[in-house]
């Protein structure tokens, strides 16, 4: 997949309507030009992002909550073009705040939510003309969403994981999604992408525990582009035979990354620590298999992610639990505060 093109363009106001339409239009002095190699720009072939640059999304899903730079919407459209498919024969799925911007691309053939979706993502996807909120609930919903592409005749879908893809317990549900890995890109199956908001060692887990690479062995669609997990909002992309990455950190804008991931990430912490965490009775920890009532901040390249704790010390659910919800509020609010002391351009993704 060829890297984005970041370039500074003239288009004034009378471009709006022509080129990026008029819901879309953003004043900023420069865009996103998405370029598959080979093609003639003398014929304007662009696809121009519809979400400002420059520009800090904050989110909370069931299990964390970021702040990122890179947003689901540029993976997808990136990958359209790289591949040249067009948006009308790809399909997406989520189920959380962070999947707002790839649900509402415009042009692309369907937009699902699983059932067990956010209700703010449930009432976006049943507005949208394309949309289709599922009768069914995680891997079962991905399924569905999968068979119904299938019928539309799509080639290429894009899901998310958590929530989506049910892959830490063990069941049925694995050997049907490998027998999707297994066949996807082969005849009528649409190739798979798994658009994540997880870290590079994060997803290793989820390869392995799937049996990802022993599926992509058998499947010769998969051999030839097997970058299929996009991590980090598709910033960071894993090569599931070699666990080798694709970055586009180069991409983002230089400035605000490290502000993001120095002044920004370091005063989160500190307020965490001192504010928030003493509030909830909860602590810090640096391992990822250590959230039991303890917050994990996960190392990432191109975001900022404060996880919600997996469990209380009874063992029971602490992310379905009204106490997580106070807790998301709480650290959305801490990271809009720091954005605004630090004078970083920022928006809620809600």
């Amino acid at each position: 997949m060829p890297l984005p093109v970041r370039a500074e363009c003239g288009f004034d106001e009378s471009d709006k309507n022509t080129v990026c339409g008029s819901d879309i239009w953003r004043e900023v002095s420069s865009i996103v030009i998405l370029a598959a190699r080979g093609f003639d720009f003398d014929r304007r072939f662009v696809e121009i992002t519809h979400m400002r640059l420059g520009c800090v999304y904050f989110s909370a899903s069931p299990d964390a909550i970021d702040a990122s730079i890179y947003t689901k919407d540029l993976a997808v459209t990136e990958c359209a073009g790289g591949h040249g498919v067009s948006l009308s024969r790809i399909g997406a799925i989520g189920d959380g705040a962070n999947d707002i911007p790839f649900l509402r691309v415009p042009g692309l053939a369907l937009a699902a939510a699983p059932n067990n979706a956010q209700e703010g993502v449930k009432r976006l996807v049943a507005s949208l003309a394309n949309g289709t909120v599922l009768k069914s609930e995680l891997t079962d919903g991905f399924l569905e969403f999968y068979e119904l592409a299938k019928l539309k005749g799509l080639s290429h879908v894009f899901a998310d994981r958590d929530g989506v893809i049910e892959w830490e317990t063990d069941g049925a549900h694995k050997e049907h999604l490998f027998g999707v890995f297994q066949r996807m890109g082969i005849g009528q199956n649409p190739f798979v992408f798994v658009l994540t908001g997880s870290s590079y060692e994060q997803n290793l887990q989820f390869i392995e525990k799937l049996r990802i690479p022993e599926a992509a062995r058998q499947n010769p669609a998969v051999r030839e582009q097997p970058f299929i997990v996009l991590a980090e909002n598709g910033a960071v992309q894993i090569n599931v035979l070699t666990l080798d990455i694709k970055s586009f950190e180069q991409v983002l804008d230089a400035d605000l990354l490290r502000a993001l991931k120095t002044s920004f990430e370091g005063e989160v912490r500190r307020r965490l620590k001192d504010a928030v965490l003493p509030r909830f009775g909860l602590t810090l920890t640096e391992q990822h298999g250590d959230q039991v009532e303890k917050v994990y901040v996960p190392p990432k390249r191109t975001m900022v992610t404060v996880n919600v704790p997996k469990f209380f010390r009874d063992g029971s659910d602490y992310r379905s639990s009204p106490v997580a919800q106070e807790f998301r509020g709480a650290v959305l609010e801490l990271m809009q505060g720091v954005a605004h002391a630090q004078d970083l351009p920022h928006e809620l993704l809600s």
